[in-house]
Parts: structure tokens; sequence; C-alpha cells
């Protein structure tokens, strides 16, 4: 896949914008009686199991802490950030050719700087990949793609995706299968950042790879005690790349400026409009088992805190019963 607000810290670190939002990888552990990344929200007759969810995940990590199965079993309807069945369809592939892609002879080399260039050229030098192959690709797409071969070389997998393993579940129990939003709407927020915003998210993921593996362990350790605020923490602190910063052309207050309407537009504004939903369905007398990406929980704009402003939620635990 929001705003900084005059209460966040100003960001520093490693730059992930792009892939932290849309490819988080964490892993649960089976800790007795610990917290699990697992709300629940009870208002008269209504019952909503939340889920952060972590969309790639290794083979070892099933099966899942069994208070995420519970949940699943008791719900009648199932939610999720979006239907992966549908980012398979047509119109998908159009978007992703129309947004995602250069149309000849405009390419990738005509529209990066110099020191970007060479940047990518050494990434894709170290992993054995030619430019050729990315030349009709905008900075958005690239991103996304070397999140997908990064977390692969790391040992995870999207298909043991959290999200992924119980939309299959629910389909084949014949549960309703609803979602919050398109992946339309999630790639218009890539695709919609200005080409300087992009090709500084590019830079910076790349120059930050050597330190993507030490967060991913710190956002694992988060993930397992079901601490979002920490893991909420950690993504802005890993959110921009002053370095990076340094190298683009604009100066650096106004790309600053940019990152944080990028933040918000990603998290923020999406998790005010996930949690409308999500109280029209705590007024209904149905159980909801609800699946979102874990980095919308925690934080002032979170849909813990967002929920919370109306409802009592309670963080489910290993040992729940």
């Amino acid at each position: 896949m929001v705003l900084i607000n005059p209460k966040r810290k100003k960001n520093t670190g490693s730059a992930l914008a792009g892939w932290l939002v849309y490819a988080l990888l964490l892993i649960p552990a089976a800790v007795q009686a610990a917290p699990l990344s697992l709300w629940k929200i009870e208002h008269d007759q209504a019952v909503v199991y939340l889920v952060g969810s972590v969309h790639v995940l290794k083979a070892d990590d099933y099966p899942l802490p069994a208070a995420f199965q519970m949940a699943f079993d008791a719900a009648q309807i199932t939610v999720f950030e979006v239907d992966l069945d549908k980012t398979s369809e047509p119109e998908v592939a159009r978007f992703l050719v129309d947004e995602g892609r250069y149309q000849p002879p405009d390419r990738l080399s005509d529209n990066l700087l110099p020191s970007s260039l060479a940047a990518l050229n050494r990434y894709l030098d170290s992993t054995h990949q030619s430019l050729e192959q990315y030349q009709q690709m905008k900075p958005w797409a690239i991103s996304l793609n070397i999140a997908m071969i990064e977390t692969q070389r790391l040992g995870y997998d999207a298909a043991l995706g959290v999200d992924l393993y119980f939309q299959k579940q629910a389909r084949a129990a014949g549960k309703p299968v609803l979602e919050l939003e398109s992946i339309q709407d999630q790639l218009r927020l890539l695709s919609g950042d200005s080409e300087a915003l992009q090709e500084l998210s590019l830079v910076s993921a790349i120059s930050e790879l050597p330190r993507f593996e030490m967060l991913l362990e710190d956002l694992m350790g988060a993930w397992r005690v079901g601490a979002a605020d920490e893991m909420y923490a950690l993504l802005l602190q890993s959110y921009s790349s002053p370095a990076a910063i340094e190298q683009m052309p604009l100066a650096a207050d106004k790309l600053e400026r940019q990152l944080a309407d990028q933040l918000t537009r990603i998290l923020d504004t999406r998790n005010h409009e996930m949690a409308k939903k999500i109280r029209n369905y705590l007024q209904t007398s149905s159980e909801y088992f609800i699946v979102v990406g874990a980095l919308h929980m925690g934080g002032p704009n979170g849909l813990i805190a967002l929920l919370s402003e109306d409802h009592e939620i309670q963080q489910v635990h290993h040992s729940a019963k």
C-alpha cells in the first residue's frame, strides 16, 4: 500500500514505503498465553473478529495459533481487505498495463535521474537481472517487483499469506466473502504518486536493502505479540531515506511533505473508510471475521484506536478459548 501529523516523529531510516504497506512480512509464534494480532469487538448481537494479517509466510508458520481458526469458525461472514480472487481479472491486468508501464517510445531510462538509474543497475547486476526487462515498467511497479523478489529471497511465499489462507477456507466452507476495498483502489494509490515520489521510493528502497531483513525481524517480533502500536512506530521510523532524498532535484522539505501525504493516503485515509464499514457491520446481528493488513491496526489513526472511540475492544490471546 496517511499523513504525518504534528505528534509524529520525523521519519528517518530505511524507506520501504510501497512495500511495507502491501507486502508486510511477519511471522506468528505459538507463545502460550501471549497476545495475538487478533481483536474481538461486540455490539448488541454483532461480533467482529479483527485480524491483523500478513500477506506472506513460510510453510513452517503453519498451523497458525488456534485462536485464529476458532474465530474463523465462529464467524458467519468473512471480510477481507481485498478479494484476492479478483487480482487475476482482466480489469486488473489492463490497469497494470495502462498505469504501470510506459508507452513506447517512452521508457524507464529516459525518466530516471542518472544517479537513480545507476542505483537500479547496481541492484539488477547483484541479482543477475537486466535493465531491459524493466525498461517499460514505471518506478512504482518496479518497487513492487523488487519487494516480491526480496521477500521470496528470504523464504516467504505470498501463497501462504494469512489473508489468502482464510479466503480459501471461506470459499470452501461456503461463507460469504466481502471486501473492504478493491485491488484497483490499492494500485491507484501507488500509481497516482508523482514521478519524483515514485523515483524516490524506488531509490530509497534499493539503498536500504541491506537493512531490510533486520527491519523485518523487528516487525515480526512485534506481530508475534500483537503489538500494533510498535509495528506502526517501526513503519514511521522506516518510511523515509535522507540519503535518497538528497539525490533528488526537488527540495528536501517538499519531498518530505509528499512522503507525509503519501503515508496519509496509504494508511490514515483508508483506515477511516475501513472503520466506517466495520461500524456498519457492528449494527447487524451477525458474526464477522475481518482480515486487514497488520499495519492498519496501530497508531493514532489505526483501526484499533478508531474503533475504540465507540466500542470496547478485547485483544485475543493464544490461550483464549
